[in-house]
């Protein structure tokens, strides 16, 4: 079973909600995270930095979008080992955490996105971190990779240089 971890973006996008993103990257988050759902391991952190993430982002109620059901599946289904794993992670007072690399040519990556990297660093699973149009991913791709961590691109065609 395939594992990801799964930037707040990528749910925004697929809502079609407060983004420029072009009905094609919309359609590609939709398909990834409905595949995602129908079988995949959402990987998350067990002190909630994710989920607050997403509850700030995405909603229970009204006309939900895919990213808004695709939470509601990860806060449902956050216990069940098969579908969901968490992973411990510790926050730092520097506003990162002790798991995201001490490496300088990470200087400069989002440490909004910290979160993300830590939990894919601690999950035994090697998750892939899905983007779909925050361009730090791109920007940092090659040097995350460095440490082990793959990054897919559900937009290429939405990221600059």
């Amino acid at each position: 079973m395939n594992a990801f971890v799964v930037d707040t973006n990528v749910t925004v996008v697929a809502n079609g909600r407060e983004t420029h993103a072009s009905d094609r990257c919309q359609y590609s988050c939709i398909e990834k995270l409905e595949n995602i759902v129908d079988g995949g391991l959402i990987v998350i952190d067990d002190a909630n930095f994710i989920m607050t993430e997403y509850e700030r982002r995405l909603h229970f109620q009204g006309a939900p979008g895919v990213g808004d059901m695709f939470y509601r599946h990860v806060f449902d289904n956050q216990y069940i080992t098969a579908k969901v794993q968490r992973v411990l992670i510790h926050s730092t007072a520097e506003g990162s955490f002790q798991e995201f690399p001490n490496d300088p040519s990470l200087n400069g990556f989002d440490p909004d996105d910290h979160m993300f990297v830590a939990v894919a660093l601690e999950s035994s699973r090697n998750p892939k971190i899905l983007n779909a149009v925050d361009n730090d991913w791109k920007q940092f791709q090659t040097k995350l990779m460095n440490h082990g961590l793959v990054v897919v691109q559900l937009c290429p065609e939405e990221l600059r240089g």
